[in-house]
């Protein structure tokens, strides 16, 4: 099966966000994860919010 990058960041973001591990605490990490998230648009949303909410601060 092919899967598209949004479907490979979806799921990229569900295992980080199993897993528990916060990537946020390096500031241009966590830039980074946002431009790649909202390089696919929409459907970059929820992944990156899956990914931030790791984060203790996270609302």
């Amino acid at each position: 099966m092919i899967y598209s990058d949004s479907e490979k960041l979806a799921e990229y973001a569900r295992q980080i966000h199993e897993s528990g591990v916060d990537l946020t605490s390096d500031q241009r990490v966590w830039t980074a994860i946002a431009y790649a998230c909202a390089s696919q648009g929409e459907a970059g949303r929820e992944p990156y919010h899956l990914i931030s909410s790791n984060y203790g601060g996270y609302l």
